[in-house]
């Protein structure tokens, strides 16, 4: 028999398991797609659309068991479906415009603002610098706004696609070309342009992308909002990386765990502290030595927890392991840093993943009864100490089997060695502790 050691988690958040929850499939979303936006979406000449915001809504979907429709519509096209209640667009940055008519998700990535300048100016020129210039920026944008509000002087010239508006500047029909910088980036390469022009290091603007849908829709946008908070940031970091992998990743803004999802890291932050029960005599997996501290290998997981989770977790130390139990039942505890796992306890519990095993054995005197397995104690009597799962393991399938408790595992010992019963039963790595 082997001791199986997990960690014990008395608290309970149901969207610490939501992502794998299996849920009803439902309804399609449709979700519009912006033609021509490399890298975030465009269409293969295969007819395979792809792209960093298609494929994280796919992500969203698969994540979530809700199938979603994708389709492919001009920038300004698919402002009009969604105005019309007709799908939800993939990603916009928020303005007081369309905060008119728009209800926007919760942010889904983190885009730059840049400028490609015409040749005719210096190197060091600034957007600030420029006086009754033309600048190409995409129609209906936030960058038009934006610029139209703050430098009034400037005329826009409005284009589809950040393709037409680059060819714009190469035909000398307009000054600068504002758009975001991973697009014009891909558009300069497509162009063959990006030896002819270079991206200026100013930053225009940094907004973060949300989805976006008419007003009116609160029940769609929870969907919406629960679903990008059920999805792995770790997925998210990764697929960043595949489509910009020059660019920090915007979900690694944070110090929790990347394999947690956002609901997850929010509700953790809602923690001020978890109270943890410990053993303070189970040696060696964990106990207090005479100074206080809480040592074992218990301990250093609980370390390691703390500082991946950025949790605050303060360790009880003044319960004996039947107390323990019973503080579990009566939630003076929130979690417990070494149990075995037993159906009995997964009917007020829940366990972690197993993290250490270690051998059960049988102890027996070297002069008395020698005790080689559970089948030839029938009839006898054996120490166990109280409150461990090996007392329900055995009641169960032993019940020939008399089990007189006690305290510990010293207190075992020294009442085998006295023949109060014929054999005591242990984990080994607290056996051999003891005995030494």
């Amino acid at each position: 028999m082997k001791t199986i050691l997990t960690l014990l988690l008395i608290f309970s958040f149901s969207s610490l398991c939501s992502a794998k929850d299996k849920r009803e499939p439902r309804e399609s979303i449709r979700i519009i797609g912006v033609e021509n936006s490399s890298p975030f979406s465009f269409t293969l000449p295969d007819g395979t659309t792809t792209g960093l915001y298609l494929e994280y809504w796919r992500l969203w979907s698969k994540s979530n068991n809700i199938p979603i429709e994708i389709v492919m519509q001009p920038f300004d096209v698919a402002m009009d479906t969604i105005k019309n209640k007709g799908a939800i667009i993939q990603g916009i940055f928020i303005n007081d415009k369309r905060k008119q008519w728009a209800d926007f998700s919760n942010p889904i990535h983190n885009l730059e603002s840049g400028i490609i300048f015409s040749n005719k100016y210096a190197k060091d020129i600034k957007f600030s610098g420029l006086s009754d210039a033309k600048v190409a920026v995409q129609a209906e944008s936030y960058q038009e706004s934006y610029i139209a509000k703050k430098y009034p002087s400037l005329k826009l010239v409005k284009y589809e696609n950040t393709s037409e508006g680059i060819k714009k500047l190469l035909n000398n029909e307009v000054d600068a070309v504002v758009g975001e910088i991973p697009n014009l980036k891909v558009e300069l390469t497509i162009l063959r342009l990006d030896g002819v022009y270079t991206i200026s290091d100013e930053v225009l603007l940094n907004n973060t992308v949300h989805a976006a849908l008419a007003k009116g829709q609160p029940s769609l946008l929870k969907i919406i909002n629960d679903g990008i908070n059920n999805i792995p940031i770790q997925s998210l970091i990764e697929l960043e990386k595949k489509w910009l992998p020059s660019i920090k990743p915007f979900f690694s803004n944070n110090t929790f765990l990347a394999s947690l999802t956002m609901a997850e890291r929010k509700w953790l932050q809602q923690l001020s502290s978890l109270r943890l029960g410990i053993n303070s005599n189970g040696h060696p997996y964990e106990y207090v030595d005479d100074n206080g501290n809480f040592l074992g290998l218990s301990s250093d997981y609980i370390d390691y927890i703390t500082k991946v989770l950025s949790l605050k977790i303060e360790a009880e130390k003044n319960y004996s392991w039947v107390e323990l139990l019973t503080a579990v039942k009566d939630n003076e505890i929130d979690v417990m840093s070494a149990i075995v796992r037993t159906q009995e306890r997964e009917k007020s519990m829940l366990f972690t993943e197993p993290y250490f095993s270690s051998p059960t054995v049988l102890i027996s005197r070297k002069n008395g009864f020698h005790a080689d397995t559970l089948e030839s104690l029938k009839g006898r009597a054996i120490g166990i100490p109280s409150g461990y799962a090996l007392v329900e393991f055995i009641e169960t399938d032993y019940p020939e089997i008399t089990i007189i408790p006690v305290d510990s595992i010293a207190d075992g010992l020294s009442k085998l060695n006295n023949n109060k019963f014929d054999a005591f039963i242990s984990e080994i790595s607290s056996a051999n502790y003891t005995i030494n």
